[in-house]
């Protein structure tokens, strides 16, 4: 077992844990830059009761109700990284991206480790998130993520790949949350990665870490696809208010 911590030199570790510092005493003002991301989404089609009991009144999410989970790690970049983070999303419609896809709303997540990572977002972007973080190992072919908050691992995802070979992306992605005053914010996130399709080897859902995870698990629900990326670079932009 071979841990992503473990390949990395003393000064990048000693940088990395001055950054985690740095992050949990202060997060400035979006935007925000992420660079050198590596993560899953793993896409399919969600519970429609328990999507609409978790989305707020006047989001309609696509009729499809297709959705899915993403676990990350951003160990670079300026304002709120270094970070690590996993949510589960839903389409929606009325917020459509320039490529057609429909815009997510995010159901829950889990960001940090710190408490003031998860806090700024919910700050600057009304999303449900809490403190939490993500990591990946290897064990023999398979990738390992793992989300955790509380010292209690949520979920365990594990993939394997096809090929070791990927292909630049590049799209404008739009996440979207309502706020307390009921505006609807609009957070444009341009990114660019290289990602591959992979196989879900498993996933494993600790029902008893939070009653939400386990009510949006894929459980018998085909998993329309999964996919990998690396290298990834996006930013958090300032958020515009939806018409």
């Amino acid at each position: 077992m071979k841990s992503i911590a473990s390949s990395l030199s003393p000064a990048v570790l000693a940088a990395l844990t001055f950054a985690f510092a740095a992050n949990a005493q202060e997060v400035p003002s979006p935007p925000w830059l992420m660079t050198g991301t590596h993560g899953i989404e793993v896409g399919y089609a969600l519970d429609e009761k328990v999507v609409r009991r978790l989305l707020p009144k006047g989001i309609e999410p696509v009729k499809e109700m297709t959705g899915g989970f993403e676990l990350y790690v951003s160990p670079g970049g300026y304002g709120l990284a270094p970070y690590s983070a996993f949510n589960v999303f839903v389409d929606v419609e009325g917020i459509d991206m320039p490529d057609g896809r429909k815009g997510r709303w995010m159901l829950l997540g889990y960001y940090g480790p710190s408490e003031q990572v998860a806090a700024a977002l919910r700050t600057h972007y009304a999303y449900p998130a809490k403190a939490g973080s993500a990591r990946v190992e290897t064990r023999e072919n398979e990738w390992v993520w793992t989300g955790s908050a509380n010292g209690i691992d949520f979920i365990e995802v594990r993939i394997r790949r096809t090929s070791n070979d990927c292909e630049m992306h590049n799209a404008l992605d739009l996440w979207s949350a309502k706020t307390a005053s009921g505006d609807i914010r609009v957070n444009r996130i341009p990114a660019s990665y290289c990602w591959r399709e992979v196989e879900v080897a498993s996933v494993k859902i600790n029902a008893s870490a939070d009653a939400r995870i386990s009510d949006v698990q894929p459980g018998k629900k085909p998993i329309a696809y999964a996919v990998e990326w690396e290298n990834g670079a996006w930013s958090f932009t300032t958020p515009v208010k939806k018409p």
